[in-house]
């Protein structure tokens, strides 16, 4: 029926796998080797501080307000 040899065959297949599957394993260990890269990489030990606001509803509440403001300050 074919005539093909396997080494035929397997030549046949070998721009598929020149276009579609190199490029996605460069790109996975491009991936590893970033992150490797990335780990090995010292962690920032400068202070970071953010800066966080804090929304507090204090609609008709007296002397809770004070209670409310005092504990968001302790959390510094």
């Amino acid at each position: 029926m074919f005539d093909r040899s396997v080494s035929d065959l397997l030549l046949s297949f070998f721009p598929i796998v020149l276009v579609f599957e190199l490029p996605a394993y460069l790109l996975c260990w491009v991936g590893v080797v970033a992150r490797v890269l990335r780990r090995r990489r010292p962690a920032r030990t400068a202070a970071y501080a953010p800066r966080v606001s804090c929304i507090v509803t204090c609609y008709s509440e007296g002397p809770d307000v004070g209670h409310t403001v005092q504990t968001l300050l302790e959390q510094i």
